[in-house]
């Protein structure tokens, strides 16, 4: 089980995207989202995929990831 952080994982997931030629940049206002592992493996697998999307189908300008914590949710835009 343990938990992970979103924030952390998603900021380096966006980082390798950047560095492999994608318009994109990670945006949140925390410092840290403890989330359970399985929850961080989950989130950072389907951002990966709507990465390779937008690298594959796009051709974007701009990508931009948001991560926000609201009522006890966490929201990945």
């Amino acid at each position: 089980a343990g938990h992970g952080d979103l924030a952390v994982s998603l900021s380096m997931l966006v980082r390798e995207a950047a560095d492999g030629g994608l318009p994109v940049r990670f945006e949140t206002a925390l410092a840290t989202c403890p989330v359970p592992a399985g929850v961080v493996e989950q989130v950072v697998r389907v951002v990966a995929e709507a990465l390779q999307n937008a690298r594959r189908h796009a051709a974007p300008t701009r990508v931009v990831v948001t991560l926000a914590r609201a009522d006890g949710a966490v929201r990945v835009a």
